[in-house]
């Protein structure tokens, strides 16, 4: 038997750990109604812009960007987004931080 919780709980943490690097604060986090092996989560950003992802099954994080604002699919925008951010777009890097290299 699988144990939801549990698994809830990591993607939970992950998510957390995702917004904490970016200064961001965490608004919501669900499982996906539509496909419940994937989870929801929605934060606030340093501009305070509410952003809403999906957390697929494998851990991707792919942003909804609204209806019509981008060309993936009719009527809605979903752009992939990499969990750990890269140095080299001027970006936090958390190995840096914790080992200062």
């Amino acid at each position: 038997m699988k144990d939801y919780v549990g698994e809830y709980r990591i993607k939970r943490i992950e998510f957390e750990m995702f917004c904490d690097v970016r200064k961001w604060t965490i608004d919501s986090f669900r499982s996906n109604d539509k496909n419940p092996s994937q989870y929801i989560g929605r934060c606030i950003d340093d501009e305070w812009k509410l952003r809403t992802f999906v957390i697929t099954k494998k851990g991707n994080y792919i942003e909804y960007c609204g209806p019509g604002k981008g060309t993936v699919g009719k009527d809605k925008a979903w752009v992939p987004i990499e969990y750990v951010l890269n140095k080299s777009k001027e970006s936090f890097d958390p190995v840096e931080r914790e080992t200062g290299r």
